[in-house]
């Protein structure tokens, strides 16, 4: 498996910021626990970061080390192109990264996590955006 980093984005999770049709957040949960949020306003990008509760960021890092579920996709964004179109389709997709069951790919990929699976709602609720 290849080497981690505290840096490393382990979800993705981006929406209208608390209903604002004209401020778009992006969360970026990093393994050091430490956090990004990214907001595309109409004039500005601006950048904060924040430390999401400890307990909550644990259980998703624990999660994630187990093998996601055969079932999720890809996520729709990754590697150069990570960050969601704010007006595309997939705007809002949670992505988590992981290794499914079988993966001959070691360390893993970003895969779609549903927003009603526990991790899906980890990540929601971390993110604090809706």
């Amino acid at each position: 498996m290849a080497k981690t980093r505290p840096n490393d984005v382990i979800a993705r999770y981006g929406n209208w910021y608390r209903g604002d049709a004209d401020l778009f957040a992006h969360c970026f949960v990093r393994r050091s626990g430490q956090s990004v949020l990214l907001f595309q306003g109409l004039q500005t990008v601006s950048l904060q970061l924040f430390d999401p509760e400890e307990a909550k960021h644990r259980q998703l890092a624990e999660l994630l080390e187990q093998p996601v579920p055969g079932g999720w996709p890809k996520a729709s964004y990754q590697g150069y192109n990570f960050v969601t179109d704010p007006e595309g389709p997939n705007a809002s997709e949670i992505a988590v990264y992981g290794v499914q069951p079988g993966d001959p790919r070691p360390p893993g990929e970003y895969y779609a996590a549903p927003t009603d699976s526990d991790v899906g709602k980890l990540v929601k609720e971390i993110a604090k955006i809706d």
